[in-house]
């Protein structure tokens, strides 16, 4: 009986240290800055809203409110995945450097640049290593979602550019709360991304 008990005893720590050591580490470390990067962007965003808002620029601060809100998805939906897997996290919000509405775009953009080009290959990698499933989903739908929004900047920039304001800039935007992904007001159903229906989404 005793050998029984010990044998027990064995098998439950052993199943508790397998447990433990399948966490994907990698993956636990690259959400929590994914996370954090992702809240920053998201307090960046409002804050270059209120400056192209009081430039006048209404179209341009629309698309700043309208990505400020993706990324607060994406932010929420990193921290759901780090919960699942037992871990608490809050992000650190940094300062935001505010500048002209051109440079706050033109920022906006080589960071959203960044994040498609090598931060979430790199941590969609590792997932995909340490199969991490949820944290995949996650890091994939943010990726694409960034990689929309350097567009969006991209095309502001150019007709601030050449032309000095932003009267030719989309005007409402919308943002699907599952993915994050951002449209042009009525330009879609659903979401191409997640499939939510665009009853659900937020406008901007």
């Amino acid at each position: 009986m005793k050998k029984i008990k010990l044998f027990a005893i064995l098998a439950t720590v052993a199943l508790a240290l397998v447990s433990c050591s399948s966490k994907p580490e990698k993956t636990i470390e690259n959400l929590k800055n994914a996370a954090t990067g992702e809240a920053n962007a998201s307090e960046k965003y409002a804050k270059f809203a209120q400056k192209a808002q009081a430039d006048s620029m209404f179209n341009i601060a629309a698309m700043f409110k309208a990505t400020s809100e993706a990324e607060a998805v994406h932010k929420a939906n990193h921290l759901k995945v780090l919960k699942e897997l037992g871990v608490d996290f809050s992000p650190i919000i940094e300062g935001v450097n505010v500048i002209t509405t051109l440079e706050n775009l033109q920022a906006a953009m080589k960071g959203e640049d960044y994040e498609v080009s090598n931060m979430y290959p790199e941590f969609i990698k590792i997932a995909e290593q340490e199969k991490a499933k949820k944290a995949l989903n996650s890091f994939d739908f943010a990726i694409k979602v960034e990689a929309k929004h350097s567009q969006f900047y991209n095309e502001a920039i150019s007709l601030i550019s050449s032309e000095g304001n932003d009267l030719n800039v989309n005007k409402a935007w919308e943002v699907c709360p599952v993915c994050g992904d951002t449209y042009k007001k009525g330009s879609v159903e659903k979401c191409n991304i997640c499939g939510t229906d665009a009853s659900k989404f937020k406008t901007f």
